[in-house]
């Protein structure tokens, strides 16, 4: 698969020249172009390095500090007055973003290790996102719009992964999973894009145009189908959700065509890939995959009480590990051990841990766990509470934008909640579109509410928006 990475490198070079120009020259379109680049950005690798959505932010930054040299406007800014909720959100973000930032510089020293220098960056560039953001210098798609978008590049993205593995496959002869962490991120971070399409597929087809229904539908098919080919039980659980919840918040006469792309679906991938006894079996596992992955971080995280199952040593060696890096010295419990010491520090609590379970079956250099044994490890309880005031700030911050529709306010929260239990089975926690779930304004707070338009831009907004109007 050495082409690939070429082909990367050219489209992401190319990608981020247009991104700054666009932005300079239409700041409208900073919004759409953000979220493309964070769904599209969050999958691909260039050499084994997830860079790609960091790269893309950049550009896009650069692009706003064009637009501010050039003109700086606050006419956004003036329009719309932040409740006090609104303002501790955004501060908490700026904070936790900020916290990262040092632990990055601390991480840096501690480790001696100047690549920390990326992280830096990725963190200092949260943080002047999610300041660009809450001002409200750009204008925000209508609601019907920025669906649409979500959706179309979703729809993208999943055509890509599956892509990936059938080139890997049927080009190359190598397995699909071999273009994990080379050419795409790993699984567990890859359905990721899912939680964030889900809301924008649940919108859209409450809607009345038949054209939005066609493109959920292909999205959805294209979905099912990745978390198929590439056994994503995540994803797969994700899809079911959908199904339910579909099936009780739209009318059936939508619904009957989603529910036989499932099962026409099933049949083909039993008949192509799978043995025919396929789609029985595996209908019943994805049944039960959700309820098993909360089973299994339960089990992880109760290190006082029980024995874990066989299938959880893993997880839960890791956890205790974690644990007892973290309570080393009580300054190691507030504030942690710098960012990314995790890899080396945590080694031997789980070489000792494996020998005491005799686990052990070779040499460990180093020690990956999930975003939250991350974030514990590396910025102690700090930075977990940071993280945790964050999602409630967001949780918060969805229930009271979205009072009149519960069904959104239920699919967001959903989808928060999503957000939340990644960090516990992956590796999510340098991915752009990770911290654009939780931030103030961003793809779940209210992403989809109704923005006051500035008096002096009335006009030309009405005449922009009138289309999507007409279809809400």
């Amino acid at each position: 698969m050495q082409t690939l990475p070429q082909i990367f490198t050219v489209i992401l070079v190319v990608s981020g020249i247009l991104s700054v120009v666009l932005i300079s020259k239409r700041p409208a379109l900073f919004w759409p172009v953000l979220v493309v680049f964070s769904i599209l950005g969050a999958g691909p690798m260039i050499k084994g390095h997830a860079i790609v959505d960091e790269f893309l932010l950049l550009c896009l930054l650069l692009g706003v500090l064009i637009v501010l040299m050039r003109k700086h406007d606050t006419s956004g800014e003036q329009a719309h007055e932040r409740s006090m909720a609104e303002k501790v959100h955004i501060t908490l973000f700026l904070v936790f973003v900020t916290y990262l930032a040092l632990q990055s510089v601390r991480g840096m020293f501690i480790l001696d290790d100047l690549r920390m220098v990326r992280f830096i960056a990725l963190y200092t560039m949260l943080g002047a996102l999610g300041f660009v953001v809450s001002k409200r210098w750009f204008p925000v798609p209508d609601p019907n719009s920025m669906a649409k978008i979500v959706v179309v590049s979703g729809a993208v993205y999943f055509l890509s992964y599956l892509l990936i593995g059938i080139f890997a496959e049927y080009v190359e002869g190598v397995w699909r999973y071999e273009s994990q962490g080379a050419q795409w991120v790993g699984t567990s971070v890859a359905v990721f894009p899912a939680l964030i399409v889900l809301p924008s597929i649940t919108l859209l087809l409450r809607r009345k145009s038949g054209g939005q229904v066609h493109l959920c539908l292909a999205t959805i098919t294209l979905m099912f189908v990745a978390g198929l080919y590439y056994s994503s039980r995540i994803l797969e659980s994700i899809m079911l959700f959908l199904l339910l919840f579909l099936f009780v918040s739209i009318r059936f006469k939508r619904f009957l065509p989603i529910f036989l792309i499932y099962i026409v679906v099933f049949s083909l991938f039993s008949m192509v890939f799978e043995s025919p006894t396929f789609t029985i079996r595996h209908l019943g596992s994805i049944t039960t995959s959700t309820m098993r992955h909360l089973e299994s971080i339960a089990a992880s995280s109760m290190i006082f009480f029980g024995t874990p199952r066989e299938s959880d040593n893993d997880r839960f060696l890791q956890f205790k590990a974690a644990m007892e890096a973290t309570k080393e010295s009580p300054w190691t419990v507030i504030v942690g051990r710098g960012y990314y010491a995790h890899k080396k520090a945590m080694v031997p609590y789980v070489k000792r841990l494996q020998d005491e379970a005799g686990m052990r079956t070779g040499s460990i250099e180093s020690v990956r766990p999930a975003t939250f044994l991350v974030l514990l490890v590396d910025t102690g309880l700090l930075g977990i509470g940071l993280f945790i005031m964050n999602i409630i700030a967001s949780a918060y911050g969805i229930i009271s934008n979205y009072p009149k529709d519960r069904v959104m306010s239920i699919i967001l929260l959903v989808s928060l909640t999503g957000v939340f239990l990644t960090t516990l089975l992956s590796q999510n926690y340098t991915t752009i579109i990770f911290y654009m779930a939780f931030m103030p304004f961003g793809f779940l707070v209210r992403s989809y509410q109704r923005f006051p338009v500035p008096a002096n831009e009335q006009d030309a907004a009405e005449a922009r928006t009138q289309p999507s109007m007409g279809s809400l």
